[in-house]
């Protein structure tokens, strides 16, 4: 009983793995001419061929047999156009099969199926571009190139991979899948050859890494502050893995400063008015790759100029003169010692006026303004 069981295992097994090796091959009948394409093909047994009549009208057979005879291992009948017909070669023989299209017989249109029963060792296959460890700048044209061999049969495809996600198939050599555009990241790719008989082999991982480039402003930095005019000198520190930084582009806000295309990245922003700068760096790649910097804002100030009128009933009101679009604290003090802020305003224009409410009632005021960041 078991050596039954285990002759039933073993038969189990060779079953499983015929099956995992049977595969469908595809022959176009014409489209132009009247032939067979591929006329001569090798199979496994058990594997399909699929016949495709490609012709726009024309109908055709594929008929086993020769000099036009047919000798009834299969038939597909009338095959009009854009039909197909398929047939799977079970238990057949290792042998050579004509066959032939009975209407045009005559004109040349036949064709052979080689069966084999040997079984082959699954195909060999190898990533040879790019390298693994290879940086790249983003975005990527990255052209995969792969090497296969099949000893004994045939390499059918090469299917290129990124992780699991298939990213193309090449059925000839050489070999070869290009990756247009390909983002900053980490990349894993492999190469999955398949053989005549439906075996299969995977490469090596190759792993690729694509870099975005980076820049920072190190000068001036964020809260820094002039006086009004001021020159400020702009340093940008780009950097590229994988690549090279061809410019970098200087902004205020959403206005371009200038462009400087070689190291040092500096560009200098002359006779700056008071106000409120918002700097920022774009730097640009070898492959049309950019990266934007953080905002870097700056305060160029002015001294504002300030004058009082006395009101009815003990008030005053004081007439500022400074920049429209900047804020002002304004502050009132008794001594000269002790500052109460009095009002912060945006100021609406280059005038504008604050009133202070408490009566004086015979005190004496004085009143100050600064600029608030």
């Amino acid at each position: 009983m078991r050596y039954l069981f285990s002759l039933g295992i073993a038969a189990l097994v060779i079953a499983s793995a015929e099956v995992s090796r049977a595969a469908t091959f595809t022959v176009v009948m014409g489209p132009s001419s009247l032939t067979f394409n591929p006329s001569a093909i090798t199979i496994g047994s058990g594997d399909t061929i699929r016949w495709t009549n490609a012709a726009a009208a024309t109908t055709h057979t594929s008929t086993s047999g020769s000099g036009g005879t047919p000798d009834n291992l299969w038939s597909s009948g009338s095959v009009t156009a854009h039909n197909t017909f398929s047939f799977t070669f079970t238990s057949f023989a290792a042998n050579t099969y004509p066959y032939f299209c009975v209407p045009h017989f005559s004109l040349g249109m036949t064709g052979s199926v080689t069966v084999t029963n040997t079984s082959i060792a699954p195909p060999t296959v190898n990533i040879t571009s790019p390298t693994t460890g290879t940086q790249l700048a983003a975005p990527a044209d990255i052209v995969l190139m792969a090497n296969a061999t099949q000893t004994g049969g045939t390499v059918t495809n090469v299917g290129f991979f990124s992780g699991t996600t298939l990213l193309g198939n090449d059925t000839s050599s050489p070999y070869s899948f290009t990756l247009n555009g390909a983002a900053a990241g980490s990349y894993n790719f492999t190469a999955v050859a398949k053989n005549n008989q439906g075996g299969a082999a995977t490469s090596s991982v190759v792993n690729v890494t694509v870099f975005a480039p980076l820049v920072s402003i190190t000068n001036p930095i964020t809260g820094a502050q002039f006086a009004a005019p001021a020159n400020i000198t702009l340093m940008a520190n780009p950097t590229q893995t994988g690549g090279s930084i061809t410019n970098v582009q200087f902004l205020s806000g959403a206005n371009q400063l200038g462009n400087v295309t070689s190291a040092p990245f500096n560009f200098t922003v002359n006779g700056a008015a008071a106000g409120n700068y918002n700097f920022s760096a774009i730097a640009l790649n070898n492959n049309g790759g950019a990266a934007t910097s953080s905002v870097v804002t700056v305060f160029v100030e002015t001294n504002a100029i300030l004058s009082t009128t006395g009101l009815s009933g003990g008030q005053f009101q004081v007439t500022i003169h400074g920049i429209a679009g900047q804020t002002y604290e304004t502050d009132v003090s008794s001594n000269l010692l002790d500052w109460v802020p009095l009002s912060t305003n945006v100021a609406p224009s280059d005038v504008f006026i604050v009133i202070d409410p408490s009566p004086a009632n015979g005190d004496q005021r004085f009143y100050r303004t600064r600029q608030s960041f």
